[in-house]
């Protein structure tokens, strides 16, 4: 069966274990608001920036339960490339959409957030898969579940861990394949009430209708939610 997501993620099979060159040219396709979320059981959650005092701390963690106050802090920009030569599977550069803050590998191997010091400094600008930003997202064991490796490496592969409070992590995909941390939806952010009497709110497992343009999504977001500009 196709994916849901095919008009913006090329699913590929899982199975190679080889980094994709990040020497790759790469070109912005579409940008997309997205929640990632992670359907299992035991990692059930949804990504956002651990907070400290009120104050972010540049770590990605998962939420059991988005409220509604926090539902437009775990919402990402999805910003998709196509690849020359063609890559197995999609480049993608993930941004979350309030605090202009995207993911990346630094220099210690950490899976972090930070919204300045990139060059260049929006994503749009981005035509290399060398960028520290850029991720590769590929089908997992179902059609509608990913896996995203940092720059296409299966030793760097975004992995949840069983405790919902601790950070992130980039590990080597599984000996037999994706573990259940390392599989994940790409959720279209609609505000719904999960029940009547409850303040949380859901994600729905259908794809955006019209993939964005940067120009189309500054018109969605607003400029002074995110910058889509060099």
């Amino acid at each position: 069966m196709a994916s849901k997501y095919s008009h913006s993620v090329n699913a590929a099979p899982e199975g190679d274990l080889e980094s994709t060159s990040p020497h790759q040219t790469i070109r912005l396709s579409t940008v997309e608001p997205r929640l990632i979320k992670n359907p299992s059981t035991e990692y059930y959650g949804f990504f956002i920036e651990k907070s400290r005092n009120g104050r972010g701390t540049g770590k990605v963690i998962r939420v059991k339960n988005l409220p509604q106050q926090k539902f437009i802090k775990a919402t990402l920009l999805v910003y998709s490339y196509t690849g020359t030569p063609p890559a197995d599977g999609t480049y993608v550069v993930l941004q979350f959409m309030q605090s202009e803050k995207y993911l990346y590998r630094n220099e210690n191997g950490e899976l972090r957030l930070k919204k300045d010091d990139f060059h260049p400094e929006s994503a749009t600008g981005i035509t290399t898969a060398a960028d520290p930003r850029v991720f590769l997202i590929k089908s997992g064991k179902h059609s509608r579940d990913f896996v995203i490796k940092w720059q296409g490496s299966a030793r760097h592969t975004i992995t949840l861990l069983p405790q919902s409070g601790k950070p992130v992590e980039l590990q080597p995909l599984g000996v037999n394949g994706p573990s259940d941390g390392q599989l994940f939806k790409l959720e279209l952010p609609i505000v719904r009430a999960a029940t009547e009497s409850d303040s949380l709110v859901t994600a729905v497992d259908v794809p955006f209708p019209h993939p964005l343009t940067p120009s189309d999504a500054n018109d969605q977001f607003g400029e002074s939610q995110v910058e889509l500009d060099d």
